[in-house]
């Protein structure tokens, strides 16, 4: 077998047709080109399989949470789960951790000024910047949201499973006629994901897939479920059931079944995803959501440990991670 030539920054700039020079500094030094001869290296990069190797190999004893959208990471309620089971880990093995957000992007500071051993890319991260960060040659995960054509090592859950058995849940129970309020955008690889499992259910019930029943919303906009909600409750052939994407559109759509008069579940069961628990100080969901349950913390924790063994154990290979779901019956859901 031909072993595969080992690319070098010279034959990146040759394919380019730029110098050396400014291959390496789009590399190491981002800010001193232009985003567009950055964004064209790295993407050679990705091509020819061109990483960069770090010289100095000496522990730092630290790792780091780069995240771009602060939302997720600071106020989101999945985000703050994961973080808590990735600081008791740290604790655990007293290993330091940095936190870095990078909303309009450029090179985190932990990486220019080699700081920690590893990193965790949290949330929704463009492409532009995994390349970037790949180029560096530190061990790195993206934890729970797979970034579409890079290969990186991800740990996540398996929401097609989730998203399966709880359609099922509802087959057994009689329904027939069960809709799905999706996240946009579809071609999220999550999005994708757990609608695959929610089309392969119905196709082994050997149901019809109504695309009238499948609706899109955006979690971040509270008003958005709320609305897809509301147009299948108005449908003259209306849903027996409807599954949200994840629990925080199931809870923001319950005000739609009260104006509608619609009983849950004496008239439409519902079911969500994340098996979020609600703040104290918030008013009891009632009836309680029927839910896929995802260890939060455990993602965190499992994501500290795969990435610490990455650093000891370097893989060429992008490595997938998926930490199974489990199905949590509760009040919403009832024979049709």
């Amino acid at each position: 077998m031909t072993r595969r030539k080992k690319v070098r920054i010279k034959d990146i700039a040759k394919e380019l047709n730029i110098s050396y020079s400014a291959v390496s500094q789009a590399i190491n030094h981002p800010r001193e080109v232009s985003r567009q001869t950055v964004k064209n290296v790295l993407a050679k990069c990705q091509e020819l399989g061109y990483v960069k190797i770090l010289s100095n190999k000496k522990r730092k004893g630290a790792i780091g949470i780069i995240a771009q959208d602060i939302y997720n990471l600071a106020i989101g309620e999945f985000y703050n789960f994961v973080l808590k089971g990735v600081l008791e880990e740290c604790q655990k093995r007293k290993i330091r951790l940095e936190v870095e957000f990078l909303p309009e992007g450029g090179l985190p500071l932990m990486i220019s000024n080699n700081t920690v051993d590893g990193v965790l890319l949290f949330g929704k991260i463009t492409k532009d910047l995994a390349l970037a960060l790949k180029q560096k040659g530190l061990p790195m995960l993206l934890v729970g949201h797979p970034i579409p054509h890079v290969e990186l090592h991800t740990v996540m859950v398996d929401g097609r499973a989730g998203m399966h058995d709880v359609t099922r849940h509802l087959l057994d129970l009689g329904h027939k006629k069960i809709a799905l309020i999706y996240s946009k955008p579809i071609y999220d690889y999550i999005t994708a994901d757990r609608m695959e499992g929610y089309r392969t259910a119905l196709t082994e019930a050997r149901l019809k897939i109504r695309d009238e029943y499948i609706v899109e919303a955006y979690w971040c906009e509270p008003i958005s479920a709320y609305n897809a909600t509301k147009s299948l409750l108005k449908m003259k052939d209306r849903p027996t059931a409807i599954i949200y994407m994840n629990d925080t559109m199931a809870y923001r759509s319950y005000k739609a079944f009260a104006e509608e008069g619609v009983k849950i579940p004496k008239d439409i069961s519902i079911a969500g995803f994340d098996d979020m628990p609600l703040p104290d100080y918030v008013w009891p969901f009632k009836p309680t959501l029927t839910s896929v349950g995802v260890d939060r913390e455990m993602i965190g924790k499992t994501s500290v440990d795969v990435l610490m063994n990455l650093t000891e154990n370097p893989s060429k290979l992008a490595l997938r991670y998926t930490l199974p779901v489990e199905l949590r019956v509760k009040e919403s859901t009832a024979k049709t």
